[in-house]
């Protein structure tokens, strides 16, 4: 499992982890800032504040956030307590949850 936290900064501080493209993380993700996935992740990501998969990124697994911004494709459900965004190479297969949602 990766786990990311934030402890020697302030609350207006933002921490993104990068999944580059080519990478592959098999395992779960956690983070108390924003994950970026542009490889692709087999396993579940759990991100305080928001989650962003590009257009190449995959994440095989659950997605538990407050923001998601989606391009790339979602196998499993996605759990967005305040807002979802999803472009129009989105690809989402899986339950989705969320409060408000806007599609591209």
């Amino acid at each position: 499992m990766v786990r990311e936290r934030q402890n020697d900064q302030g609350p207006g501080d933002a921490v993104i982890s990068i999944i580059a493209p080519g990478m592959t993380v098999i395992g779960n993700c956690e983070s108390d800032g924003t994950i970026r996935v542009e490889g692709s992740v087999s396993g579940s990501i759990k991100a305080g504040k928001a989650v962003v998969v590009g257009k190449k990124g995959l994440v095989s697994g659950e997605v538990f956030t407050q923001d998601a911004v989606i391009s790339g494709r979602v196998e499993g459900s996605l759990v967005a307590a305040s807002r979802l965004e999803l472009k129009s190479t989105a690809r989402i297969e899986g339950e989705v949850k969320t409060r408000r949602m806007q599609l591209e």
